[in-house]
């Protein structure tokens, strides 16, 4: 999916797993691309053939963000001092990440750590489907 979206609209890499819920206009068939190269906003268009696979992609997120929330984590980290100013935002649906870092038996662990935020989705990831590169902070 990752790679559709780089082939329809025309993003960079990081540009799309940057996105987060609230980038996504299904209605107008937009992308909003926040901080791309060189370090500009702008608006591209969404690829006709995504919209129903990444509106199924956003159900099982959400059910996951949910779960997340539950169990007391599930939270992204904020652009600039939006944390500071809007203290509960990182957890709210708008600010989760389209595509996050979901590993099997390893989100679990996490919750050792003190504070905890939801990861992006690795680069390494999309361009190496057989090939999984955990953080060191994981692995501890």
């Amino acid at each position: 999916m990752v790679s559709g979206l780089l082939y329809g609209s025309g993003l960079r890499l990081m540009e799309a797993l940057r996105l987060r819920v609230q980038d996504l206009d299904f209605a107008a068939h937009q992308l909003l691309i926040r901080g791309g190269k060189g370090n500009k906003d702008r608006v591209t268009s969404f690829p006709q053939n995504l919209m129903d696979p990444l509106q199924i992609h956003l159900q099982e997120v959400r059910r996951l963000h949910r779960q997340d929330l539950a169990a007391g984590w599930g939270q992204v980290p904020l652009p600039n001092a939006l944390a500071r100013k809007y203290t509960s935002a990182s957890r709210e649906w708008v600010w989760q990440w389209v595509f996050p870092q979901v590993i099997a038996g390893v989100r679990r662990s996490w919750q050792k750590m003190a504070s905890l935020k939801l990861l992006l989705l690795d680069q390494s990831l999309v361009l190496s489907p057989g090939i999984l590169v955990l953080p060191a902070e994981m692995l501890a």
